[in-house]
C-alpha cells in the first residue's frame, strides 16, 4: 500500500467521471490536491475523513474569559507536558477515549464533560504466551469463514439482528440477548 498512499495533501475537490476510462458503469474517482496541481484517479473515492478532521471549537459561555491553555485534539501540541496539571477534557468521542487513556495517570486532576456516553470496548493489548499464541493462530484460520459470514448479516458483523420485539421476548430471552452477549467478542 505504501507506494499507492499520499499524505498530508489537501483535497480540495472531488467528482465522479462518467463515460471515460475504465467504462459508464465503473465510474473512475477523481481527486484534485491543492498542492502542485495533482490529480489522483482511481476506481474508487475512500474518504477517511471522519467527524474529526474539521477544526471546530464551539463557543461555550465564558469562552473569552478563560485563562488557561486550551488544545484541540484536531492541532495537539506535540511534547506537551500534562505532569501536575489540572485538566478539563470536554467530549468522549472517537479522539477524546483514547487521549484520555493517555493523560490521566499523568494529570493532577481530570474532569471529563460528556454529553452522550459512548460504547467502548477493551483494546487488550498485552503480550501473549505460547500457548495463546498458538490458539491465535488457529483464529486466523476461521477469519476467511468470519468475514464471509459479514456478508450475509445485515449488521455486517457476524451477528444478525433479531427480529423479535424486546417486549414480546420472555425475561429469559432479554436477559440472554442484552446480558449474554459477549461484546468484546465482536472484534476478536
Amino acid at each position: 500500500m505504501s507506494e499507492i498512499e499520499e499524505y498530508d495533501v489537501l483535497v480540495i475537490g472531488a467528482c465522479w467521471l462518467f463515460g471515460g476510462t475504465p467504462t459508464s458503469e465503473h465510474p473512475q474517482a477523481r481527486a484534485d490536491g491543492e498542492e502542485d496541481g495533482q490529480v489522483f484517479r482511481g476506481q474508487f473515492l475512500s474518504l477517511c475523513t471522519g467527524i474529526g478532521s474539521k477544526y471546530h471549537i464551539p463557543k461555550f459561555k465564558g469562552f473569552d474569559s478563560f485563562q488557561g491553555e486550551m488544545h484541540h485534539t484536531a492541532r495537539w501540541p506535540k511534547d506537551y507536558d500534562y505532569k501536575g496539571k489540572r485538566v478539563g477534557f470536554i467530549g468522549t468521542g472517537a479522539t477524546g477515549v483514547p487521549v484520555i487513556q493517555e493523560i490521566a495517570p499523568l494529570v493532577a486532576h481530570l474532569t471529563v464533560f460528556q454529553r452522550t456516553p459512548n460504547l467502548t470496548l477493551p483494546m487488550r493489548q498485552r503480550i501473549l504466551s505460547p500457548e495463546e499464541e498458538e490458539e491465535e493462530k488457529l483464529k486466523e484460520d476461521l477469519y476467511t469463514v468470519s468475514f464471509k459470514r459479514r456478508y450475509q448479516t445485515f449488521t455486517g458483523l457476524n451477528f444478525d439482528i433479531n427480529p423479535k420485539l424486546t417486549l414480546d421476548a420472555t425475561p429469559e430471552e432479554r436477559a440472554l440477548a442484552l446480558e449474554g452477549f459477549h461484546w468484546c467478542e465482536l472484534f476478536l
